[in-house]
């Protein structure tokens, strides 16, 4: 599957690094650091072992980047009036989007905008900071908890479970009230 990252600070930083270490094809969307991570790639500093990415799938613009089987949102949920254009370039058929956001009620105000795309709620149980440009720091914890929000399709909602688990990131189906 192909993932997208939308926010690469701390919490997409980190998640989408383990993904693309992992081997999985990853596209990062970053703002002020798409230079930096373009020429130094993308630095993980962490308690469960550092790692760097030197080649980075880097976008400045949604519109460049690949349509996507699954897109990660990291950004602040204050910020998600910015979704309609970032988002809507990735999405195909049968994207799934995951909201690893605070706030309760997300998923209702995104499927809003976004009638038939599939959701799932993410809560990240993960200590970590954007320290400088193109580095994550990563204290303790790590774990996400996913729960399906609107996405029908089972097998690929559990796949993307798997990715995570397989990637070293524990990640557990929970109900979604329970995850958001």
């Amino acid at each position: 599957m192909i993932y997208s990252v939308i926010g690469t600070g701390a919490i997409g930083g980190y998640y989408g690094a383990k993904l693309a270490r992992s081997g999985k094809e990853v596209n990062f969307l970053l703002h002020s650091d798409y230079q930096y991570v373009l020429e130094h790639g993308l630095d993980v500093q962490s308690v469960a072992g550092s790692f760097k990415l030197e080649k980075v799938n880097a976008f400045s613009r949604s519109v460049d980047m690949p349509k996507s089987d699954v897109v990660l949102v990291c950004l602040k949920s204050v910020n998600n009036h910015l979704l309609p254009s970032l988002l809507t370039p990735l999405l195909k058929d049968d994207t799934v989007v995951v909201l690893i956001q605070n706030g309760i009620g997300v998923e209702a105000d995104v499927q809003r905008v976004f009638p038939n795309v599939a959701l799932v709620a993410g809560l990240a149980f993960i200590c970590c900071a954007k320290t400088e440009p193109g580095k994550v720091n990563h204290q303790s914890y790590g774990s996400i908890n996913l729960g399906n929000y609107s996405c029908k399709d089972e097998n690929k909602f559990k796949a993307i479970i798997d990715d995570f688990n397989a990637a070293g990131v524990e990640a557990r189906n929970v109900e979604y009230n329970e995850a958001r």
